[in-house]
């Protein structure tokens, strides 16, 4: 049986959602599954403006609507999925999305790999907030009827997958949780992150902060702590990545603004911020997942997370870093930092953060997870 893997977009750019939608699609073709790749085509625009005039009064009363998990959208994914699948039955259907089997009626089995489900996400990020009635009522719909059908349903968290049983009453049978992988661009082997562990030194303690959402990411409190950590004596600097803040930062801060992966310059200075960070800080109040704490953890960085959304799944207090409360402070991150940078136990938290990315945290062994999941799905 061939696995159709379906996205609403290029599953080969690795700078759409993240890169994780091309990830995912790269750790499967790695196991020797045999795989097309599927791009659904957009819906037409007079289906898109026929939604907009259905959600008139939502914003007409400053409300979300969610357009894009209207039925009659959905519906034209699905309907393309059912076309596809009609031609070739002896496919499994697989996708990083849910929404696309929303209103899929085909025979052909199907299994997502997604790090959310609708319900987690309402009034958690900023854009799930202020919904219109009906921009709810559709999404959970949607969400219900494809975890309602599918043969697996693969989350990248432990939030997400108990949200999928608890809000929509999910079979716990077909429901799987496998880590996401580090979406790095350096290519180091276990010696070469040995040594730089041993080589950042002790003076200044650098932290990184890496986020475009400056605010979901909480870089206020990563300022903060570093202000606790600098007031306690000890040199600090922060390197802030992904975003400009919007107001004047104290002197230890170096902003970087946004690095691009496609520039090699750019692609070199991200590298080298990683890899000579003593610690990843990532305040986040709302996080569905934290590719950036897996990225940490291969190069052997420990981070500091609150313990929200997906983000204990991939940080494992004291393995790979320390999740604090959800309300923690910065008074919390800084003294936690403080405690870890301690020269006794800092090494061992590193090679320990760097043994978390080799046996959890990676393509390679997500892929494998993910494929035998699927291959009991076909046998």
């Amino acid at each position: 049986m061939n696995i159709a893997f379906i996205t609403t977009y290029n599953s080969r750019d690795v700078y759409q959602w993240s890169g994780a939608g091309a990830y995912i699609a790269m750790s499967l073709e790695q196991q020797q599954l045999k795989m097309d790749r599927i791009q659904l085509q957009p819906p037409p625009q007079f289906l898109v403006h026929a939604a907009r005039l259905k959600h008139f009064p939502s914003y007409a009363f400053s409300k979300r609507p969610m357009l894009w998990r209207s039925p009659s959208i959905l519906r034209f994914y699905s309907r393309q999925v059912a076309a596809f699948c009609h031609t070739k039955e002896d496919q499994l259907l697989f996708s990083p999305g849910s929404p696309v089997f929303s209103y899929y009626d085909g025979t052909c089995p199907y299994a997502f790999w997604v790090d959310a489900t609708y319900a987690a996400m309402l009034d958690y990020y900023p854009d799930y907030m202020n919904v219109s009635r009906t921009g709810i009522k559709n999404g959970h719909q949607a969400e219900h009827a494809a975890l309602a059908r599918c043969s697996a349903a693969i989350y990248a968290s432990q939030w997400a997958a108990e949200s999928a049983i608890k809000d929509y009453k999910a079979d716990p049978a077909r429901v799987h949780v496998v880590p996401f992988g580090a979406n790095t661009v350096w290519q180091f082997s276990a010696e070469d992150i040995q040594q730089a562990i041993k080589h950042r030194g002790q003076t200044p303690l650098r932290l990184l902060f890496a986020g475009v959402d400056w605010e979901r990411k909480g870089g206020p409190t990563a300022v903060a702590a570093a202000e606790h950590i600098l007031a306690s004596g000890q040199q600090v600097q922060l390197d802030i990545v992904g975003c400009t803040p919007p107001s004047p930062l104290p002197d230890f801060c170096r902003v970087h603004g946004f690095l691009s992966k496609k520039s090699p310059s750019e692609r070199a200075r991200l590298t080298e911020l990683f890899v000579h960070a003593h610690f990843l800080i990532h305040p986040a109040h709302a996080e569905a997942y934290g590719l950036v704490c897996a990225e940490a953890s291969s190069v052997g960085v420990p981070a500091i997370v609150r313990a929200t959304g997906g983000l204990p799944t991939v940080v494992r207090h004291s393995l790979n870093g320390f999740c604090l409360p959800p309300d923690a402070g910065p008074e919390a991150f800084a003294h936690t930092i403080l405690s870890a940078f301690h020269p006794s136990s800092y090494e061992t938290l590193c090679r320990s953060s760097y043994r978390e990315y080799q046996q959890r945290l990676n393509w390679d062994v997500a892929g494998a997870a993910v494929a035998r999941i699927l291959e009991g799905i076909i046998l």
